[in-house]
Order: C-alpha cells, then sequence, then structure tokens
C-alpha cells in the first residue's frame, strides 16, 4: 500500500467495541504518501448510534506530509483533538469536509443534556473551533453539514452560500474561486445558532 494517495477509510463499530490499532497501522503505512483521506465511522446496527471512535488514539505521531484534502463523517471528537490533528497537518490542508462530526469528550460523547442551554453550548464549542480555523488554517475550501455538540445541531447563516436552493441552515459551505472572500473574512460573516 506504500504510495497510495487516495483512502476512503469507513469503520464500523460493535456495541462490544472498536478496534484502533488496526486503522493506526494502515494509516501509519500510507500516512507519508496520502494527499486526501476520508475517513468515516458507521455503526453496523441501526439501533446502536454512532459513537466516538478514538481519534485521540489514531492520529498523533502520524506524519501526512502531503495531506491536501480531509473528509470526516458520523465523528465524536473532543475540539483539541480536533484542532490538534488539523494543526499537524495545516501546513499542506486545502479542503476539508466535516459532516455529521459532534464535539464531546471521547468519555461521555452523548452526556446529559441540559435543554435549556445546549444551543448556547454548541455554538460556543464551535465558535471557538471556528475562530481556530480562521486563525489556523488557510483553506480553500470548507463544508460543514450537520455538525453539532453532543446531539444537538449547529444552526448556521451564511450570507454568501450559493450552492443551489435554498440551504439547510445546518449547513455552509466556503470556496474561494466562489466566495469572493478571504477564508478569514468568510468565517467572520458566519452567524451561529
Amino acid at each position: 500500500m506504500k504510495g497510495l494517495l487516495n483512502l476512503h477509510l469507513c469503520l464500523e463499530g460493535t456495541p462490544e467495541g472498536d478496534h484502533p490499532e488496526r486503522p493506526r497501522e494502515l494509516l501509519t503505512a500510507v500516512g507519508p504518501t496520502l494527499e486526501v483521506l476520508r475517513y468515516q465511522f458507521d455503526s453496523n446496527s441501526s439501533s446502536y448510534p454512532p459513537t466516538t471512535f478514538p481519534i485521540l488514539e489514531i492520529f498523533p505521531g502520524i506524519q501526512f506530509p502531503r495531506l491536501r484534502e480531509v473528509r470526516l463523517q458520523n465523528l465524536v471528537v473532543p475540539p483539541e483533538a480536533l484542532m490538534e490533528f488539523l494543526r499537524a497537518v495545516s501546513p499542506t490542508l486545502t479542503d476539508l469536509i466535516l459532516k455529521a462530526v459532534s464535539l464531546a469528550q471521547p468519555d461521555d460523547p452523548y452526556g446529559p443534556l441540559p435543554q435549556e442551554d445546549t444551543p448556547g453550548e454548541t455554538k460556543h464549542h464551535w465558535q471557538h473551533v471556528l475562530e481556530s480555523f480562521r486563525d489556523e488554517l488557510s483553506l480553500h475550501f470548507l463544508v460543514l453539514q450537520a455538525v453539532m455538540f453532543k446531539r444537538h445541531v449547529l444552526e448556521i447563516e451564511d450570507e454568501t452560500y450559493t450552492w443551489g436552493p435554498p440551504h439547510n441552515q445546518d449547513t455552509t459551505a466556503y470556496n474561494v474561486a466562489r466566495s469572493g472572500l478571504s477564508f478569514h473574512d468568510w468565517v467572520n460573516q458566519l452567524r451561529l445558532k
């Protein structure tokens, strides 16, 4: 597998647990040449909800010197782990897609949800992450779709959204060639709810 440029890694978990050592071995082997990584977690049972996949145990120490595109889907990840990974690949990263990514601690991915302040928590956590994206990444393309904190989906107002019919408020997209804004200015115009 050495020399692999594109990898779509779709992992399934079971109620008995996950096995992070297997994808880690694969990612360590292909990391030096990998340019595109699609990494998602899917349950093998509709009654078994998507759960945390231990990104902290998989990505640290793996070198991705050529990684330019990352797509993460159906994952629960601590904000610090997400940013640590993105900082590590930031010199080459231009495209980022996050779909159904939930910010939460791995030991409490869905913990108790206080009904009154969950939207506020969601907005707070994602505002911090987006500010980090703005200040630390030089993205040319970004899609956020159904991102959440625990199970509460973030609502996003984007005045520049031009990707077709009126969009859901859970989706936004940035493309440097289409937006007419710098990534920094685009992030600043977003309104989170």
